[in-house]
């Protein structure tokens, strides 16, 4: 998903806004390559890049509560 991430912008909210590393070096403006807005519209491949950071976010937020389930049955030990 770099250098693209789903970021809570104000921290008392649950809205997420997406946001990119602008010194990532694939974002700019180039010759060749995806426009981000047409016609002011987000263009398709930042929809498509959106859906796939809501994805990996809802995923993420799965795997923490499987975590904590596991964790108050105590089906978890210490390993190496």
């Amino acid at each position: 998903r770099y250098p693209f991430l789903l970021a809570r912008l104000q921290p008392d909210s649950e809205d997420l806004s997406l946001c990119f590393d602008p010194s990532s070096g694939a974002i700019g403006k180039f010759d060749e390559g995806d426009a981000l807005f047409v016609d002011g519209q987000p263009s398709e491949q930042v929809q498509a890049v959106l859906e796939f950071c809501k994805n990996f976010e809802e995923a993420g937020q799965r795997t923490g509560m499987f975590m904590d389930e596991l964790k108050k049955a105590d089906l978890l030990m210490d390993g190496e």
